[in-house]
């Protein structure tokens, strides 16, 4: 498992497979002294102005409560899936995951960077059904829609949930392997791969075939 602060993973790439092969199992960097600038009064004068134009940004407070969801309608309109050929559906993508589904079920709060005033990134936690009690991290909530509900046909947003938080726990990229995952299933639909192919496996747009193809990436 290799992950940066719980939210990205090491997967892009195949850096994270890398790791694997020579056997590595942790890297631990420890410390308690911090990091200090050379020149602390010079670093806050310079760091003063970007801050309070940061604070003043007036969509400022609609990020931190939202991320990327507060642009909803632009982002999901531009969902693609079957290997970028067909549009998802606004408003089918909207009952399953919109804004009233993130802020009701899916989000449980917000971090940031070190020092970011923004905290755009996501924690995200599944309240109730067979998944109820998961917890996991992501960049944000619009992009694990467009990678496991709109290519790989998770059909709720606590399936979204589940297919980030195996990927996150296996170190495996969200977009590569989502992306993989629906290339390999429009082969099929074309008949261009059969179960010879895939050890006898039907290949289906959805969230039990995405779980086992994650299984067996991992």
């Amino acid at each position: 498992l290799a992950m940066v602060d719980k939210i990205s993973s090491v997967g892009k790439g195949g850096l994270g497979a890398v790791l694997g092969a020579k056997n590595l199992k942790a890297i631990v960097v420890k410390g308690t002294k911090g990091v200090s600038p050379a020149d602390p009064k010079r670093y806050g004068e310079a760091l003063a102005p970007v801050m309070e134009r940061i604070k003043d940004f007036s969509p400022r407070q609609d990020w931190v409560e939202k991320g990327i969801m507060r642009k909803w309608e632009y982002r999901a309109a531009g969902y693609l899936y079957k290997n970028w050929t067909r549009s998802f559906p606004l408003a089918e993508a909207t009952e399953r995951f919109g804004p009233q589904i993130y802020q009701e079920k899916a989000k449980k709060g917000r971090v940031a960077c070190l020092s970011c005033p923004i905290a755009e990134k996501e924690i995200l936690q599944v309240r109730e059904g067979p998944f109820a009690g998961i917890v996991t991290y992501a960049g944000n909530f619009p992009g694990r829609v467009s990678n496991w509900g709109v290519r790989c046909g998770a059909e709720s947003y606590d399936q979204v949930i589940r297919c980030q938080d195996l990927a996150n726990r296996s170190g495996i990229c969200a977009h590569s392997a989502s992306a993989l995952i629906d290339f390999a299933v429009d082969l099929y639909e074309q008949n261009i791969l059969t179960k010879n192919d895939t050890e006898g496996l039907e290949l289906k747009r959805d969230f039990a075939t995405t779980l086992t193809l994650l299984g067996m990436i991992a």
